[in-house]
């Protein structure tokens, strides 16, 4: 075979060995053919070993970057890109601090652990202005302020809640078919906002036929209630413009069955309103449902007599009861008590009281006697009333004087009882009738008798209209139980004195007096002035 050039393509991959090379041939030492002596892309894959091949693969990642240039914030002959959440605290050069502390520099390279405090004074009211940059929390309405050095500068402030009063308040009853409001207001209290800026809404429960929410701007739970009698329970809403809330329970109860009225002193016991006059006035009926009402009419008590005397009869007493009344206003007259006698003058009736169209009649007055010439004895007329004046009796047959035998006025059926009686061997005052019995006849001993007992209206414990006791030279007769006044006790035959007063707002009547000589004796006692007590159950 002649000589020629045999070109790389020609020999396969792998084929040139050792073998091939002829003898003496010269074989490039280790690392004597440098990249210099070889042809650009003359090296390829193809001619390299396998296990070449497969270490330039595993670092392709190297060489790249090894050759790449970075732009970035990390330079250098490598850009390396670190993991998400790999930085931890032992890559840092700071030992870990405590649960709530920050990490903090001190401005040289040194990182440390710290705890942040407040920095800010708290109270209740602002302090007197101090550096610029110092800070105060107002703990009561959670404002936060900061100095300027003349002046405290707001920088924030939490919104105050609305906060209701607690517990459940209970409303005023309302009676069906009667105005009703009750101010919301009065039960939130909000520290940045005023009660006409809170939005009132119902949050549960429900309300009565006829009740509305206050529009904004206003306050007020308003209406007219409808239905039958029922108890209601509910929860209000308040929310402030910041859109803070507070929540308040309540408790109403609406009555189809009422009386709503004014006027006299008005108390509530036992389920009952009472109205009490003790002087003229207006009993008001402004509303009623279902109702009635009952009333106790006491007239003035008599006075007594004079010397002698007998007890004064107790006002009149109606008792009125279940009355209807309608929508408006009663006019009360309240009787005022007989006023007090002397010896030469006649006791006088007390006064009438009315009312509710009743007309309860004055008490009599008690009878009695100079006991010397000229021997005129007194009230033959005048015994008479609601309850009867107590009469006298006298009897004087050492000096040849006339003997009395007045028996006791007559009392009103109705509204009281008799006036005691006196046969003309008994001595001194009888008694003044009372509402719940006659008064007591005189007997022949030197003292008087007992005034008739007056009533217990409804049990209430306070007794009204009885008849006043007589006078004597001995014991004075005891008024009767309901303001009525003792006779005069020991009047001694040569002295005078004066019997006691009905009591007041009672209708009680007057106790006797006793006066042994013409001139100078003091008289009976006044009778006691009257009183109406209205009630109904609420």
């Amino acid at each position: 075979m002649a000589q020629t050039k045999i070109t790389g393509d020609v020999i396969a991959d792998g084929t040139i060995t050792s073998a091939k090379l002829a003898s003496g041939a010269a074989v490039p030492a280790n690392g004597s053919i440098s990249t210099e002596k070889l042809a650009n892309d003359a090296v390829t894959t193809d001619k390299l070993a396998n296990s070449i091949n497969t270490a330039i693969t595993a670092n392709t990642a190297k060489v790249t970057n090894a050759i790449t240039t970075h732009t970035g914030d990390v330079t250098g002959a490598a850009a390396l890109t670190i993991a998400a959440n790999a930085v931890t605290i032992g890559k840092l050069a700071v030992t870990d601090g405590s649960s709530g502390q920050v990490l903090t520099t001190n401005g040289s390279g040194t990182l440390s652990f710290a705890t942040v405090s407040a920095g800010a004074a708290t109270g209740t009211s602002l302090p007197s202005v101090t550096a610029v940059g110092t800070q105060f929390y107002n703990t009561s309405t959670k404002a936060l302020y900061s100095s300027d050095g003349s002046a405290w500068v707001l920088i924030a402030q939490a919104n105050a809640l609305p906060v209701g009063a607690g517990g459940t308040v209970t409303m005023a009853t309302v009676n069906v078919g009667s105005a009703f409001t009750h101010n919301l207001g009065l039960q939130f209290n909000d520290a940045d906002s005023v009660d006409s800026l809170l939005t009132y809404t119902l949050h549960s429960g429900t309300l009565p036929a006829g009740l509305t929410m206050p529009a904004f701007g206003t306050t007020s739970l308003t209406g007219t209630a409808s239905g039958n009698t029922a108890t209601y329970t509910f929860v209000i809403k308040a929310t402030d413009l910041d859109g803070g809330v507070g929540t308040q329970a309540y408790q109403v109860g609406v009555s189809n069955d009422y009386i709503t009225a004014t006027g006299g002193t008005i108390t509530t016991t036992g389920g009952y309103k009472y109205h009490t006059f003790t002087s003229s006035g207006n009993f008001i009926v402004s509303g009623r449902n279902n109702r009635t009402l009952d009333a106790l009419i006491v007239a003035g008590g008599g006075a007594a007599g004079g010397s002698a005397g007998g007890g004064g009869g107790a006002g009149g007493a109606i008792e009125d009861n279940n009355i209807t009344p309608a929508v408006a206003t009663y006019a009360i007259v309240i009787g005022g008590g007989a006023v007090q006698t002397n010896a030469a003058t006649q006791a006088q009736q007390g006064n009438n009281t009315t009312c509710f169209g009743n007309t309860a009649l004055g008490g009599g007055g008690g009878s009695g006697t100079h006991h010397v010439s000229p021997y005129n004895y007194k009230n033959a007329t005048l015994q008479s009333g609601g309850s009867g004046g107590g009469g006298f009796g006298w009897d004087n047959p050492n000096t040849g004087g006339p003997k009395y035998d007045l028996v006791g006025g007559t009392g009103t059926s109705g509204q009281g009882n008799d006036g005691g009686d006196a046969p003309w061997q008994s001595y001194y005052g009888c008694g003044g009738g009372g509402k719940g019995a006659a008064g007591a006849n005189a007997d022949i001993t030197l003292n008087g008798a007992a005034g008739g007992v007056g009533i217990n209206w409804k049990s209430l414990g306070t007794f009204y209209a009885g008849g006043g006791g007589g006078g004597a030279e001995g014991t004075g007769g005891l008024g009767g139980n309901g303001g009525g006044g003792d006779g005069v006790t020991n009047g001694g035959r040569n002295g005078y004195a004066r019997g006691f007063a009905g009591t007041a707002n009672t209708g009680g009547g007057g106790g006797g007096g006793f006066q042994f000589q013409v001139n100078g004796g003091q008289g009976g006692g006044a009778g006691g002035s009257g009183i109406v007590i209205i009630r109904y159950a609420v």
